[in-house]
């Protein structure tokens, strides 16, 4: 096919390729010959089907390839040609004349990347050294995560923290309702596990049989519940109340540790790496905002109109000028991320996708992480995110060597 017309605004190409008719039909015989070879009709052996019935078979599907066949040559001929890269799949409407057939393209093109210093670039990276609070807080954490629950010998009414051991039935209309019945039950007062009010109209009652009069929340889940007020019998069995093991010597080598100065290092190496850790992670967010701010880049129309359609169904409630902003800034990063990986040379493993795919896993408490690295193993495209946020990284870490970093002692946020 020939190029007739070559419109181009930006990286919008308009162009229209023409065959003459005679030209083209000549094609489909070429095709519709090597098709006969192969075809195997009732009443005929295969190769011998008469040429005209295999034309009255397969005129669409010929038809369809011999186009699609010229459009990709023709195509691939003018990427070559204007040294451009298809952004998207291109839009093409057939026509056919009396004289000729012809193919309008729509396409766009990706940017030329521009030059640029990214020394230039300059960000402050917040350093936050571990503090005492850090660590007293860490060690309180871990005493409550290795408490111990004991039952009171003394008669005492209950007080907000303590465990109390209850049977409980609710009743609507005096009428015992479903999903409202539990027996030794035990209920944290002051930890907000049941509907409001009923942990506190639990303080101050001791031992015993008690009646707890609440209402369901407006929006509660069970439909037949929500706004009602309620009854529930409860039966007190038992107090418990939380003991705390004593922070020492003692307690860090229960922890396999040396003594209690070892305990204290080992917090300190585990929140400064955390600390770290969210420092490089905001340190990253920074460089993106400064590629997106200072990077001048032209856009094609057909990715953002993607990521837009894409934003509109995740995002319904998100107002038109936002999504489009968000929009052209994913592009825009996509491609300028995509364009550095490339310079960078940017590798990532298999063995790399597999040890990611684990700690994301581990991360989100995935019940079977082996079931994952079998997925894996089948079909690695269906990870393709999880690629994606490797590469991104692995560009952000290279870049930062290359822009301009100033350090500032922050006190860690409590």
């Amino acid at each position: 096919m020939k190029l007739k017309t070559d419109k181009i605004k930006k990286l919008h190409h308009s162009l229209i390729f023409s065959m003459d008719l005679d030209a083209f039909e000549s094609k489909m015989d070429s095709e519709y010959l090597a098709l006969q070879k192969t075809v195997k009709t009732k009443g005929f052996r295969k190769g011998k089907t008469p040429l005209a019935q295999t034309k009255a078979m397969y005129a669409e599907q010929v038809r369809y390839r011999v186009i699609q066949n010229e459009a990709e040559k023709s195509l691939k001929a003018y990427y070559a040609d204007k040294n451009v890269r298809p952004a998207a799949t291109p839009k093409v409407d057939i026509k056919e004349e009396k004289k000729a057939i012809s193919l309008d393209v729509e396409l766009d093109v990706l940017p030329d990347m521009p030059d640029f210093d990214f020394s230039k670039i300059k960000l402050e990276k917040e350093i936050t050294p571990v503090d005492d609070d850090q660590i007293q807080t860490s060690l309180k954490n871990l005493a409550e995560s290795r408490r111990t629950m004991e039952k009171m010998t003394e008669k005492r009414p209950l007080k907000k923290g303590d465990v109390a051991v209850i049977d409980f039935e609710g009743f609507l209309d005096d009428k015992p309702f479903e999903g409202g019945k539990g027996e030794r039950h035990f209920l944290e007062l002051g930890s907000n596990q049941f509907i409001p009010g009923f942990e506190e109209a639990l303080i101050g009652k001791e031992l015993g049989k008690t009646d707890v009069h609440v209402t369901f929340p407006k929006d509660y889940g069970a439909k037949h519940l929500a706004g009602k007020a309620v009854l529930f019998k409860v039966d007190v069995k038992e107090i418990r109340t939380k003991v705390l093991p004593e922070i020492n010597d003692d307690f860090a080598k229960e922890l396999k540790l040396k003594d209690l100065a070892d305990l204290k290092k080992t917090i300190t190496e585990q929140l400064q790496k955390q600390n770290d850790d969210q420092s490089m992670r905001l340190l990253k967010d920074k460089l993106l905002d400064a590629l997106t701010d200072k990077i001048k880049l032209d856009l094609p129309q057909s990715l953002v109109d993607q990521e837009v359609h894409m934003l509109k169904e995740q995002h319904k409630d998100m107002k038109e000028k936002d999504i489009l902003k968000q929009a052209e800034q994913r592009v825009k990063l996509g491609l300028l991320l995509g364009d550095l990986g490339k310079k960078f040379e940017i590798k990532i493993s298999q063995q790399e996708m597999k040890q990611s795919l684990i700690q994301q896993a581990m991360m989100a408490r995935h019940p079977n992480p082996q079931q994952l690295l079998k997925d894996f193993d089948k079909n690695p495209n269906q990870f393709s995110g999880l690629y994606a946020m490797i590469f991104e990284d692995k560009v952000l870490v290279q870049l930062l060597d290359k822009v301009t970093i100033t350090e500032k002692t922050v006190k860690s946020k409590k």
